[in-house]
């Protein structure tokens, strides 16, 4: 058969086949099910482990307020399944899985490792108390390995590895999307917050506060062959002997764009110690990082594609966990040049320790968090 014969005839079965498609689609969607689990064991399933062994792609699992640990809830493996884990809330400060681990007991919250895909959504949930002793061992809350599940609006917080990945690792082929979620309070040897390995990760609209490595990328370490995407984002007081904020090593790539890197108490905002590797960076401020802002090869990216360093100017200090933008900030819409930079937006019109709310609600603005 022709190319011409052969477009027309899939022309003549097109509407039938999207009619039979469309079939199939609706009803898919009509047996997809909704378990619901509860801290106390009760609901559809007693456990999270148990409500996983009851669904099917398309599913939902969706969780109460508090915190779910103890067996059944630790080392959750989701097996390849498309489905959404989410908070019934939509609150990561309120809905938490917490694997209660330490070095005598180590532990994940979940793993990721069966190539599960945009379409696996893990959606408004906390995880804390991931402890990892092994020294191979990396995500001491996450574990991502040759997967692309999509975390969104998530907070990771007090979680820890002695090798790599405080708070989640992106490993062998992975590729996960991280959107609208925080990590903080983290620590690590490399990424005190999140490792990328022969892997690639996307954060977006992520905020990166207050994580730790002993040896590099205090926030995010890139390493081997790994591609990060960072856009929309704010890193601030990281810390780490090498990239305070980020660490791009190992024939690695980093795309940065609309982001803050700034205020990192140990070692410089990006840490690029080899030419093997390379950081592009676009409208994004670095600045007031410990040991420098754009040095070395970043050096000629200032002031050009929307490059700043300035203080962004946040509404609150270190520890009042505040990263909303003061009137006036650089990185705001009205005077960037590039739209927002970080992110949170403007939200007081004066200074620290003064601080008189804009029009936006308390509401609105914990739903950044």
């Amino acid at each position: 058969m022709s190319t011409k014969r052969r477009r027309h005839h899939q022309g003549w079965t097109a509407v039938p086949t999207l009619l039979f498609l469309l079939g199939l689609l609706a009803v898919g969607s009509a047996s997809a099910s909704t378990y619901l689990v509860l801290p106390d064991g009760s609901g559809d399933a007693p456990t999270i482990s148990s409500a996983l062994a009851l669904a099917v792609h398309g599913d939902v699992i969706e969780l109460g307020d508090g915190v779910f640990s103890g067996p059944g809830n630790r080392n959750l493996d989701l097996a390849g399944l498309r489905v959404t884990l989410r908070s019934r809330s939509g609150n990561p400060r309120a809905c938490v899985i917490d694997p209660e681990a330490s070095a005598a007991d180590p532990a994940r919250a979940l793993l990721c490792v069966s190539g599960e895909t945009a379409s696996t959504l893990i959606q408004g949930i906390g995880f804390r108390g991931g402890h990892l002793a092994g020294a191979e061992e990396a995500g001491a809350a996450v574990l991502c390995v040759g997967s692309a599940p999509h975390f969104d609006g998530c907070r990771f917080r007090g979680n820890f590895a002695v090798w790599s990945g405080g708070a989640l690792a992106a490993l062998g082929g992975a590729d996960p999307l991280i959107t609208n979620s925080e990590f903080s309070g983290n620590s690590s040897t490399y990424g005190g917050a999140v490792v990328i390995m022969d892997a690639a990760a996307r954060l977006d609209g992520c905020i990166v506060n207050g994580n730790w490595a002993s040896e590099r990328g205090g926030g995010i370490y890139a390493g081997d062959h790994a591609d990060l995407s960072l856009d929309g984002s704010t890193l601030v007081w990281n810390a780490s002997p090498s990239g305070g904020g980020v660490a791009v090593v190992f024939q690695s790539s980093a795309q940065v764009s609309g982001s803050i890197i700034a205020f990192s108490t140990m070692g410089e905002g990006i840490g690029l110690p080899w030419s093997s590797s390379v950081v592009t960076l676009s409208c994004s401020d670095i600045h007031g990082n410990a040991d420098g802002d754009w040095v070395g090869d970043l050096v000629d990216q200032l002031g050009v594609s929307g490059n700043i360093d300035a203080d962004p100017l946040f509404c609150g200090a270190q520890d009042e966990d505040d990263l909303t933008l003061r009137l006036g900030s650089p990185c705001s819409e009205a005077q960037s040049g590039c739209g927002l930079i970080g992110a949170l937006p403007v939200d007081c019109d004066a200074v620290r320790g003064s601080i008189v709310r804009s029009a936006a609600s308390w509401s609105t603005i914990k739903s950044y968090y």
